[in-house]
């Protein structure tokens, strides 16, 4: 029984979705209908932007997420327009060098931010009720097994007279 509380921790703690806090997860807020000025963006000192070939907007973010521009450049702007070239990601040194404007439906522009999750307090209680409450069923199952073996072993002896403290009841 103590392995399946065990058990029923690690599930809780998995499904839970605790984040590994040494992870660092990729963010992105999304802009509909709208595209960065690459004339304005290329010609600011620092902007670097590169145009890859993704099937889906998700493949397109995933890939800004996972890999460097240029030498020690990290993506933190893509926008994704359904074509040959759809993907194109950008490194802006800030939002102000790279401004967007707007575009045709279906051309969207995702601003991404990588760091480290942050455990919210709902995750911290959910967590302490699971350990809570698996505790104190683990604590009532052994009280009754206890319970349970006492009982069994009075019953065994048929014992008929109970002292307590120089007190006498029969039974």
């Amino acid at each position: 029984m103590f392995l399946g509380c065990v058990l029923l921790l690690c599930v809780l703690h998995v499904c839970g979705g605790t984040p590994d806090p040494d992870r660092e997860m990729c963010y992105s807020r999304q802009h509909r209908d709208a595209a960065v000025n690459t004339r304005v963006a290329l010609d600011q000192k620092g902007t670097v932007m590169v145009a890859r070939a993704k099937l889906s907007e998700k493949d397109c973010i995933l890939t800004c997420c996972s890999e460097d521009i240029g030498s020690g450049l990290k993506c933190n702007l893509v926008v994704y327009e359904p074509g040959d070239l759809s993907c194109q990601l950008f490194h802006c040194p800030s939002e102000r060098e790279c401004p967007l404007m707007t575009a045709s439906a279906g051309v969207n522009t995702y601003n991404i931010f990588k760091g480290k999750p942050k455990v919210s307090r709902v995750m911290w209680k959910n967590s302490l009720l699971a350990i809570v409450v698996t505790t104190l069923v683990f604590l009532t199952l052994i009280l009754s097994l206890a319970a349970r073996k006492a009982m069994e072993s009075f019953d065994r002896r048929h014992y008929t007279r109970l002292e307590l403290n120089e007190l006498h009841y029969e039974l």
